[in-house]
Order: C-alpha cells, then structure tokens, then sequence
C-alpha cells in the first residue's frame, strides 16, 4: 500500500500503478515461498486496487471468500491446514468479530481499542491453536500490543537493509542491525512470557461438538449484539471460550504411546488421576518433545500427579528425563517421581540422574517396593516387585510390577520383568492360604487386595517389549491375561516382539496389540465394559466387551 501511495504522488497512472504494485506484491509472496496467508493477502490486496480502479466499493469479507475459493478450488486439503485456518479465521476476527466487539468498548482510547483487536483476533483463531497445538499462550495477546505496531519499520527496515546490501554489503549489514535488535527484543519478550505463571493455558485438543458450540455462541453474541449490554457480551464470550475446556467423564483409560522401541503408559480416570508409567525410547532422540509431550496436551494435562520408572533403562526414561528439566517452560509439572526401591547395587548411574534431575526441578522422590499402594478414587495400583533393599545389578529383573484394580477390571504391568525378577513375582502370585470358608486366595504382603485363584488378568503390558526370554509360559498360565499390549519400535534391531512369544499369547487366545501395528492404543473401561482402540484403525481387531470375565 505505501508503494501504491507512492506511485500515486508520482502521479503514475492507475492503471499502470496497480500493475507494478501487483507485481511487486507477487515477487514479494514468491521470494517468501508464497505460503497461504501470503496468497490470500495478495488476492485481497489485488481485490483492494481493482475495486478503487473501477470505483467500486472494497468488502472485506467478500475479498476473504474469494480468496479461499481459490485457494480451495487449488487444494481441497487446506481445510485442514493450520496454516489456512489461522489465515483466514484471523480476518474473520477483523471482519465479523471485531465491529461488535469494538460496540461493546468501555472505553474509547487507543490502547483499549489495540487490545480489543488483538483480542478478536484470538478469540476467532482460539479453536485452531487448540485443535493443533492443544494449549494457548495467553500472554500472546499482550506481546501483540508491543509487536504489531512495530511491524511496519521492521518490514521496511528489512527491505532497506535487502536493498543497500544488493548495491553494497556492508552497508546492508550495518542498516541491519536496528531490525535485528528489535527481532532480539522480540524473542526476549516471548521468554519473559513463557517464564510468568499462567504462561501456557492447556486445554486439550476440543471435540467437534465443542467447536461448533462455541461459534454458535458467538453467533448469537453477534446476532443479538444490539440487544445486548456490554457487560453481557463479553460474558456470552467467556462463556464460549470455557466450552473449549469441558471435559465428559470417560472412565478409566490407558494409553500405551507409540514411542518408538521404548515404553510410556499413561493412566487417568474420573477422578482428576493422571499418571506416566515408564517414558522413554531408545531409537527417538526427541520422544519427549515429539510424542509424549504432544500426546499429554492433546489430553488436556498440565499435571501429572506421578510419574512411576519401573527401572531406569534409557528406553524407559529418556523422555522422563526431559519433562523433569522442562517442567518450567513445558508446562507440564510433575507431582512425585516414583522409583523401584532397590539397594545400592541396582542404583545405577541413570537412577541417580533422575533423583538429581527431580531434585532440581524440586519434585519429590518416592521410592516404591513390594506391598506398597497408590490409590486414587476407584483406582488402586499394588505394587508386587520388587522386594524393598533388594540388591540387584540386572535392571530389567527387578522392574517395578504394579497390579490395577479398578471395578471388576485388572491390570498388570511389568515393565522389562525377566528372569529372577519374574520368578519372583510367579513365587508372590503362588502363595496361597485357605480361609474358615475353604475360599482359596493369594496374599499380598500389607497390599489388602485378594487374588482369587483364577486370576484371569483383563490387560497385561507384555513385559521387555515382547523379548523371547520374557512372558514365560508359566507367567502366562498364571495371568491369564485377555488383552496383551505390546511397545516396540517398526523395524527394531532385537527383533521385538519375538515370535515365540507372539505365539504363546495366541495359544491362550489373547487379544494382542503392538505399537508396531496399531501406533497408541488406548483402553477405555466404563460402565463394566472394555473398549480397545487403536491409533492406526485395523477394524478387524477392535473390541468391545465386559470387563469381567465369567
């Protein structure tokens, strides 16, 4: 617009004028890799020169839907694109929002009026930063005070310096150097952002339901605006904004992550549990930036109440490590870190990086052995292994195993339980006493919970990855387990799961699941019924059946 404005004084003529300027703005968008917000500007830009060479009237609305049919008609899939759904919903919140919202000012200064467009603007693009990144920084409204009405000198700031390095380049270093101080000031604002409480607002990604309730709110908002007192207007807003929050109970869920060949289990329930079992990978140098991070906000979580490391292989906690030393900016905090309580012996060197990475992001250590339990409401998680101060060197055997009760419907998981670590457990499983009424049970050293002498396991997490060594066919018959859920890596070097233990499971006809094949699966227990789903849909393996087994 300011080269259009210039060739105007130069008194260029119109036609000629909107030509150059449609070219340069085409050179522009194509130096900069014409992205989709560029494309629509320079549809709408070119849309604002005809209209005023023509004497027509410009709508802005009308430009906007011109623009996404083109774009559309180009590629249908820009539906889906974050990219275009930021674009075009940031000018819906210029075009529809903002007009009835700037009515419903209490004020009429500058600075109200810059808040409030910052304002529309992320009220109407709210649904696409949760729908793919499943938080919103608050304080980015704020930023945007500062940032967008310096945007202009930074822009001709950028093309000056682009110019005189063409002719000389060090001119053009040294005219640089104000935008570069202001980009610099720019990113420090972004981390004084991240570093103040309240820095990430996580919501989890919403359901459709949601999406379309909150734009109907706001189309009433603006349907009956001038009926409407201020007060109430931005009431019916925050009302459609905390409609993105909701969340219907589901029951209990298991989620088995696909991270690659490694472990990480998440629980939750009803009542506000939400749990990491193992974290970690050992072909994903960046699973936790990458899976488990992503997939916790996807769910909406901004605290873990525990963290349990059945042993600290890095295939199991190389992601724990990285929430622990981002708990600060992450926005994921973590209530207790649990690991086995074992001697000295099996304190290797990673055990104690996790004890000093939770010590500095002051996060509590707990140490867990046999007969201890952790429950919260309905759920109650035992711990059967291993024994307390027990002086291992082999990680993999004393593997924390924690039995989940929950209704009628129990879990178990091993960890990478083998050898003398799953002897023992067979041993604990096998102790039995008859009762006054002949009843046979199997006791749990002080964990109060009764195992009758068909112990029929709902879930098993196969233990070490579905190794050949693992599962024996003693653990099996001991189990009995009706679903078997197993983490591995596509493709991995062990050669996990192995088929031998793929075929011990068929024989006792188990419902088998690997990441490999299904990528997260989640298990959902509601109302006496298990619901298994997959990531990567097979529908031939889905389920739904009681969670007691006759």
């Amino acid at each position: 617009m300011g080269f259009h404005k210039l060739l105007h004084k130069m008194r260029v003529p119109d036609t000629v004028n909107i030509i150059l300027c449609a070219g340069f703005m085409y050179c522009y968008g194509t130096m900069t890799g014409m992205g989709i917000s560029i494309f629509r500007a320079y549809i709408m830009f070119v849309m604002h020169l005809f209209a005023k060479m023509i004497g027509r009237t410009y709508d802005l609305l009308t430009a906007l839907t011109v623009a996404a049919l083109m774009a559309l008609v180009q590629q249908p899939l820009y539906l889906q694109h974050s990219g275009f759904l930021f674009s075009f919903g940031a000018i819906c919140g210029i075009g529809i929002f903002l007009p009835a919202a700037s009515e419903n000012l209490f004020g009429r200064g500058r600075l109200e009026k810059m808040a409030v467009s910052g304002a529309a603007i992320s009220i109407a693009t709210l649904p696409v930063y949760l729908g793919f990144y499943y938080e919103f920084p608050p304080y980015s409204v704020l930023l945007n005070l500062l940032v967008i009405p310096c945007m202009t000198f930074l822009l001709l700031g950028g093309l000056l310096s682009m110019g005189l390095a063409a002719l000389f380049l060090p001119m053009g270093a040294v005219t640089a150097y104000p935008v570069h101080f202001m980009l610099e000031i720019y990113e420090k604002l972004c981390h004084i952002g991240l570093s103040l409480p309240g820095s990430k607002w996580i919501t989890g990604c919403p359901q459709p339901w949601q999406i379309l309730l909150f734009f109907g709110i706001l189309a009433a908002l603006l349907v009956w605006n001038s009926r409407l007192p201020k007060l109430y207007f931005w009431q019916g807003a925050a009302c459609a904004l905390l409609v993105l929050t909701i969340r219907l109970p589901k029951g209990l869920e298991i989620t088995m992550v696909d991270v690659g060949q490694g472990d990480c289990i998440y629980l939750t329930e009803d009542s506000g549990i939400h749990m990491l079992i193992d974290g970690g990978s050992s072909d994903n140098q960046k699973v936790a930036d990458y899976q488990m991070t992503p997939y916790l906000k996807h769910e909406g979580v901004s605290h873990l109440d525990a963290v349990v490391v059945t042993h600290p292989d890095g295939d199991h906690v190389s992601g724990i490590c990285t929430l622990l030393n981002e708990t600060k900016t992450n926005g994921i905090s973590i209530g207790v870190l649990y690991l086995p309580d074992v001697g000295a012996a099996g304190r290797n060197e990673q055990y104690h990086e996790l004890e000093y990475l939770a010590m500095q992001s002051g996060i509590p250590v707990c140490y867990i052995g046999k007969g201890d339990i952790l429950q919260c409401g309905k759920v109650m998680l035992t711990c059967l292994h291993p024994q307390k101060g027990w002086n291992m060197e082999d990680s993999n055997a004393y593997s924390t195993v924690l039995y989940l009760t929950y209704g009628t419907f129990t879990a178990l998981f091993t960890g990478d339980l083998e050898g003398e670590g799953e002897k023992m457990v067979l041993e604990e499983i096998r102790k039995t006493e008859k009762k006054e009424n002949g009843e046979i049970i199997r006791n749990i050293e002080n964990a109060g919970s009764i195992w009758k002498e068909s112990v029929d396991i709902t879930l098993l997490k196969v233990a070490h990855h579905g190794s050949r060594n693992s599962t024996t066919k003693d653990f099996l018959d001991t189990v009995n387990p009706r679903i078997a859920l197993i983490s591995a890596g596509r493709n991995n070097r062990y050669g996990h799961p192995h088929e031998e233990l793929l075929e011990r499971l068929a024989e006792r006809d188990c419902l088998i699941y690997r990441t490999q094949e299904s990528g997260a699966i989640t298990v959902r227990v509601n109302g006496g019924k298990v619901k298994v789903e997959e990531y990567l849909v097979d529908r031939n393996k889905k389920c739904v059946f009681d969670a007691y087994r006759n």
